[in-house]
């Protein structure tokens, strides 16, 4: 990786030196990335490599557009600078915008929804809400649409920056626009709120949204033993609410953990979850040890 810009710098000279006809084949994108990864590296702060991979990019046009056709992208030189724009959004956010805008003036590329998608991702992730929405009003102009991963990655971003408030208002636009919000998302809210002690507010908002956002088994089961962990019995309440009203359904850990919850509570309903727990799965020696210990400690 350290020697893949020297190289390819070499390369490019020796293309603008009349010699290109020796070049039939274009640079995979894997290789493309490596030396986006050595620039960002070695010059982050520098325009002048990435205007010699946008020179290379421009004279192979044909041969990268012939690629994007065969895998229905709408622009071959723009697929491959949103390719080298990702590599930017994991290695610093900071510096996509100046590297969108080199590779936009030298290319002559035409940004499509993956361009936005990307932008919208490290910007998010920075916290910026005012260029979040710009792009997305220029994603809306130039698309026609704001595509659904676009509304995602605005909450992951944020959550990312630790934005929770701001992941929650954009979660709440996707709901009244109709896009479904994946468990993933969720999930990665919920993980967010609980490092943060948010955990209660965050789920009030969410039961709060209209029209409903989906929240899974898997996202209850995350709540509940975090209020285990902290005895929190009014988290479990509410949470046990919301799935009630929802019927979503308890899993083995959901049950494990109210068990045990209100077993260190010395509550008589740490029986009735273990015996629905007994009743709909296979208890673990693991669980059965636990709330043994839960038991005796609380003296129940």
């Amino acid at each position: 990786l350290h020697d893949a810009l020297p190289i390819f710098t070499s390369y490019i000279v020796e293309i603008d030196d009349g010699l290109a006809g020796n070049f039939t084949e274009r640079c995979p994108v894997d290789v493309l990335r490596m030396v986006m990864h050595a620039i960002l590296a070695e010059e982050p702060d520098s325009p002048g490599s990435l205007e010699e991979v946008a020179k290379y990019l421009v004279n192979f046009r044909e041969a990268y557009g012939a690629e994007s056709k065969s895998r229905r992208a709408q622009d071959g030189v723009t697929s491959v600078v949103n390719q080298l724009l990702q590599v930017c959004v994991s290695r610093n956010c900071a510096l996509v915008g100046q590297v969108y805008e080199t590779f936009s003036r030298s290319t002559g590329m035409s940004p499509n929804e993956e361009t936005y998608e990307v932008l919208v991702s490290a910007y998010a992730q920075l916290g910026n809400a005012s260029e979040v929405d710009a792009t997305l009003a220029q994603m809306a102009q130039t698309c026609k649409v704001i595509s659904p991963r676009a509304h995602v990655l605005c909450v992951t971003g944020f959550l990312r920056s630790g934005s929770i408030d701001i992941a929650l208002e954009y979660m709440r636009k996707m709901a009244a626009q109709g896009c479904w919000v994946p468990n993933h998302a969720m999930i990665e809210l919920f993980r967010a709120a609980v490092a943060a002690g948010k955990a209660a507010e965050v789920l009030a908002a969410v039961a709060q949204i209209r029209p409903e956002v989906a929240v899974s088994a898997e996202a209850i089961s995350l709540i509940l033993h975090h209020a285990a962990t902290t005895g929190d019995c009014t988290l479990a309440e509410q949470t046990k609410t919301v799935a009630s009203e929802r019927k979503i359904p308890l899993s083995y850990y959901s049950l494990d953990s109210l068990a045990k919850l209100y077993a260190a509570e010395g509550s008589i309903l740490a029986i009735e979850y273990f015996d629905q727990m007994a009743a709909e799965f296979k208890v673990t020696e693991a669980s059965c040890v636990s709330l043994a210990s839960m038991c005796a400690q609380s003296k129940f």
